[in-house]
């Protein structure tokens, strides 16, 4: 699991008038080990691009899996 550690870029082209729906498309540029993601709607218009984000490794046994069971019931 990877947690985020470095966004290079955000950049906000327009905010939607009402609420939409909202497609995301992330591009993974394995050679940098990036990744770029925008957001779109249904008509093709861009509304933020996001570039140069980058993760960590998330360890497995660093979240006690019991303690786990609190957060998922609070979203739940």
């Amino acid at each position: 699991m990877g947690l985020p550690l470095h966004i290079d870029r955000v950049s906000v082209m327009r905010v939607p008038e009402r609420i939409a729906r909202l497609y995301a498309v992330v591009t993974s540029h394995p050679d940098e080990g990036t990744y770029v993601a925008e957001v779109f709607d249904a008509a093709g218009n861009r509304y933020v691009e996001l570039s140069g984000y980058r993760t960590v490794m998330h360890p497995d046994d660093a979240v006690d899996p019991e303690s786990l069971k609190t957060t998922h019931a609070a979203l739940a």
